[in-house]
């Protein structure tokens, strides 16, 4: 069976190939998304101890030994910010991956510490429902600003 093309979009692919190409190119259409993602999650975490689903992180409160030890060093005991000598948090990143931009930690230590935490009070380091609207809203964005670049 032969094809005959009636539109112009072949037209419209020749013309448009760097368009495509950075369409097709993950680092430019999810960096964004990944780095305010990062953002909030830190943010949700640190700020207002928050799990991914909004609860408290462990109920909102160190228990009072815990709590000593941290005032003691002049951290706030208000909520748990899994927070202490900072290291958990520097270390969790947004990096190119393969095949797109993704959220995750240098070391293997600071990942397993993700992951005792996650174990005992819930997750944490993913995107929440309001966080992943954001997130496909900046992948939206920077969809429209590199077509709208190639005009």
């Amino acid at each position: 069976m032969n094809i005959r093309f009636s539109t112009n979009l072949p037209v419209w692919i020749a013309d448009n190939k760097r368009i495509i190409s950075q369409l097709k190119d993950p680092q430019r259409v999810f960096k964004t998304a990944a780095l305010n993602s990062l953002a909030l999650i830190s943010e949700r975490i640190q700020v207002f101890g928050k799990l991914s689903n909004g609860s408290a992180i462990g109920g909102g409160q160190y228990n009072k030994q815990y709590a000593k030890k941290r005032a003691a060093s002049g951290r706030q005991v208000r909520q748990i910010d899994y927070t202490f000598s900072g290291d958990l948090m520097q270390s969790f990143i947004a990096g190119p991956g393969p095949r797109f931009y993704a959220l995750g930690f240098t070391d293997e230590g600071n990942h397993n510490k993700k992951e005792w935490l996650e174990n005992m009070h819930g997750v944490a380091f993913e995107l929440s429902e309001k966080e992943i609207d954001l997130a496909f809203k900046d992948i939206q964005n920077d969809v429209n600003r590199i077509i709208a670049q190639g005009k």
